[in-house]
Order: C-alpha cells, then sequence, then structure tokens
C-alpha cells in the first residue's frame, strides 16, 4: 500500500490524471482477489515457499508491482480495496467475525515516539 501511495503521488504530481475504476471491479473483485490468494497458496504448497527465499521475494515483487500497476493508473487504491488477495481474506474473515482483535493504546504509544 505505501509503494501503491508514493507511486500514486508520482504520477499526480507530474500532472498525470487517475482515471476511476472500472464497473467490473465491483462485480469480479472479490472473486479474483479469492483466485489470487487460491494461486499463492498452491504456490506456497507445490514450491515449498517458506524454505525458499527467492520464491518469497518473488512474491513479494508480484504483489507489490500489482499494487504500483494500478496506483498509477486508478484512483483511491484499487487494488488494495478490491484486488489484493491479502486484503480480501482479512475483509472476508473481518466481516465473519463474531470478535474483533484490538490492542492497547498503551501499546502502539511507543512507535510513534522517538
Amino acid at each position: 500500500m505505501a509503494v501503491g501511495n508514493w507511486a500514486q503521488e508520482a504520477v499526480t504530481t507530474l500532472g498525470i490524471k487517475l482515471k476511476k475504476w472500472p464497473k467490473w471491479v465491483d462485480l469480479v473483485g472479490a472473486p479474483f482477489a479469492f483466485g489470487l490468494f487460491f494461486a499463492i497458496l498452491m504456490w506456497e504448497e507445490l514450491w515449498n515457499l517458506p524454505d525458499d527465499g527467492a520464491l518469497s521475494a518473488w512474491l513479494l515483487l508480484l504483489i507489490t508491482s500489482g499494487a504500483v500497476f494500478n496506483s498509477v493508473q486508478y484512483e483511491n487504491r484499487m487494488w488494495c480495496r478490491h484486488l489484493c488477495p491479502i486484503g480480501a481474506m482479512c475483509r472476508t474473515f473481518g466481516t465473519m467475525s463474531m470478535t474483533e482483535v484490538r490492542s492497547f493504546k498503551a501499546n502502539c504509544q511507543g512507535c510513534s515516539d522517538p
């Protein structure tokens, strides 16, 4: 998300106007994201992803490039909201959950202090 935001800011400062989301994203976004999540799961299982740093790096590069590619074309983080496989799984389980996990503010204050 951060890399996509930086890319989007760079493109807009150059004067390039970003497109609005296409209509198909609202209809096909969730199944597409779950398909990508399934592909990642298969990638992990078939090629032993946790033990191979190069494959893990390629996966991270693919997800980041998807975010950047969509961020320089469309407004409002279309990748993160509709197409990202990790975000889709978090969104699905977050809406179906009966409870939610929150941190205490005291735990997070140490991160913002220099």
